[in-house]
């Protein structure tokens, strides 16, 4: 199963996608959040216990 953010989140730079090969060859693919997606991610859920 793929978690990856929608392109729109990427190119708004709240996300970043690394993708690579493991030492035993296996293919993964690691979605890092930004320090601006962190402070995106505070402002959602504060206004949503705000809204509470």
């Amino acid at each position: 199963m793929n978690l990856l953010p929608h392109a729109l989140r990427q190119r708004d730079g709240l996300f970043t996608v690394k993708t690579g090969t493991s030492d035993f060859g296996h293919a993964f693919t690691q979605t890092r959040v930004t320090p601006r997606g962190i402070q995106w991610i505070a402002e959602r859920y504060a206004s949503e216990l705000m809204a509470n």
